[in-house]
């Protein structure tokens, strides 16, 4: 399971740069989100469609999960995943 949300950023004191505005500065991305499991979850979602491609060949099935509110444990994203899905299928961390 990959998760495709940031830790909420509070009341914005400290920050050096708009946590929300994607600021490039000297060749760098300053911003929320702006590394956090972004190649994890492309890697996963490249992953799962090269393995689609190869679906008559394999056995068993395949299940891609991203959540958005891992970070929080919100109730439509990642408690869903763990309370519901989890039942019906393997996890591998």
């Amino acid at each position: 399971m990959r998760h495709i949300d940031v830790f909420p950023v509070g009341d914005g004191a400290g920050w050096t740069h708009d946590p929300w505005g994607a600021e490039l500065v000297d060749g760098r991305i300053y911003g929320r989100g702006a590394c956090d499991m972004k190649c994890g979850t492309t890697a996963a979602i490249f992953t799962f469609l090269y393995l689609r491609e190869l679906r008559d060949e394999l056995q068993g099935r395949l299940t891609l999960s991203a959540v958005s509110d891992e970070e929080t444990f919100g109730p439509f994203g990642a408690r869903i995943f763990q309370n519901t899905i989890r039942k019906y299928s393997a996890i591998a961390a």
